[in-house]
């Protein structure tokens, strides 16, 4: 019993169920996360403070992580467009929020 057994059996089964996961789930997640990316780094240039713009900042390298997760090659060729898009909202919303 116990709550390190319990995590344990978890981790195990979730480990074993990743790879469907990753087929199914994280794609769509990304891309998810891409888009709230997208949206925040908008409304950050336009209305956001410091701390907006670096909170959206940190969501968008975990993005970048996430899709280091990605095998297959059509999924990290779509991320790939998305976050071309995001790093270049990104640069926009870190001149536009930081003073030079």
């Amino acid at each position: 019993g116990g709550l390190a057994a319990r995590g344990l059996r978890h981790w195990k089964g979730l480990q074993q169920t990743l790879p469907q996961l990753r087929m199914r789930v994280l794609p769509q997640l990304v891309f998810m996360l891409h888009q709230v990316f997208y949206a925040s780094a908008k409304w950050i240039a336009s209305f956001g403070s410091q701390k907006d713009m670096e909170s959206s900042a940190k969501m968008f390298d975990e993005c970048s992580a996430l899709t280091e997760l990605l095998d297959h090659d059509e999924y990290k060729l779509a991320v790939a467009f998305s976050l071309q898009d995001a790093k270049h909202l990104k640069d926009l919303v870190l001149k536009t929020a930081v003073p030079s």
